[in-house]
């Protein structure tokens, strides 16, 4: 790193690691296992990484929702925004993925799309407390969300199910 003391900037490059690392917060209830993450800085004077930077972890329970192993490849960007390359977390059995995510702190309006990949119907109708039943097969689908002054709006995706076998 070094330092400019007309401009009053540092530049230069810094790294952060951590290996299986297990968090834990009481407020909101969340906890992460098996937290991996390599970051390179590349502009110190204005927060910001290079592309592709990936964290991956083992298993997050936000709630009561678990997610089972995942990836997060990304970039921040110097103006305090992150860019989601791809984010794939395991989920009900199978996996849910977004691309090309743009998340901006000071205006948190997102274009999401979802999507559902080998997810176990069993395991999701299992979540829901609801319906008394059960549900087989594997769902799959594109789920597009936005989130814009408060407000979550959805359209133009879909869901399809593949049977389940009874044994």
């Amino acid at each position: 790193a070094a330092y400019d003391p007309k401009a009053g900037t540092v530049t230069g490059k810094c790294y952060a690691e951590t290996s299986n690392t297990d968090v834990l917060l009481s407020t909101p209830s969340f906890s992460i296992s098996g937290l991996n993450a390599s970051v390179e800085l590349s502009n110190t004077h204005g927060i910001q990484t290079p592309p592709h930077q990936r964290v991956t972890f083992d298993h997050i329970l936000l709630g009561s929702v678990a997610f089972d192993g995942g990836t997060l490849d990304f970039q921040w960007e110097n103006n305090g925004s992150v860019f989601v390359e791809e984010c794939a977390l395991g989920w009900c059995g199978g996996t849910v993925t977004t691309h090309a995510v743009a998340v901006a702190p000071k205006k948190p309006d997102l274009d999401v799309v979802l999507y559902a990949d080998n997810i176990q119907l069993s395991k999701l109708f299992a979540l829901q407390k609801t319906l008394e039943g059960s549900a087989e097969g594997t769902l799959y689908g594109k789920l597009p969300f936005t989130y814009q002054d408060n407000h979550i709006g959805y359209a133009g995706g879909f869901l399809y199910a593949v049977p389940g076998t009874k044994g």
